[in-house]
């Protein structure tokens, strides 16, 4: 195994394990920071795939479904960062942490397939998700509270 493939395999490793972090780490944090965890991880899955496929993945004939996936993974990720469904995983630390690992999968499958579509596309992808991520720290498409009069 080379070098890259070794550093890959590692970012890809420490991306799994701090996913997995509401199985062996309590206590609350507050959701822009919850935000920013996700966006390392988001990071974390997208380098990783961009590591496996670098200096370029192979073109395949047929690429139109490595567009889909590289277009549509980055609104999977952001609908797991949905702030209504928060209470739903916040009670259960192994559905938080199938979350988390839900991020990883469509963090790396974002690059991945942006790469194997065209060179440069799974960069830009990548990019554009983890600006969501980082957004959603901000509050961005996050709904102020009802008030009632």
């Amino acid at each position: 195994m080379n070098g890259r493939l070794l550093l890959a395999s590692l970012v890809l490793l420490a991306t799994v394990l701090f996913a997995l972090a509401p199985l062996y780490r309590h206590g609350d944090v507050p959701i822009a920071i919850h935000h920013l965890l996700h966006a390392l991880i988001l990071f974390g899955a997208a380098l990783a795939a961009l590591l496996f496929t670098w200096p370029g993945a192979p073109r395949a004939p047929g690429r139109v479904p490595w567009l889909l996936i590289t277009l549509l993974s980055p609104l999977a990720a952001m609908l797991l960062m949905w702030p209504s469904e928060y209470s739903v995983f916040e009670r259960e630390p192994a559905l938080h942490a199938l979350q988390h690992l839900g991020l990883v999968l469509f963090g790396f499958l974002t690059a991945y397939a942006g790469q194997r579509f065209a060179a440069g596309i799974g960069i830009a992808m990548s990019a554009t998700m983890l600006l969501m991520g980082l957004l959603a720290a901000g509050g961005f498409g996050v709904s102020p509270p009802l008030q009632v009069h």
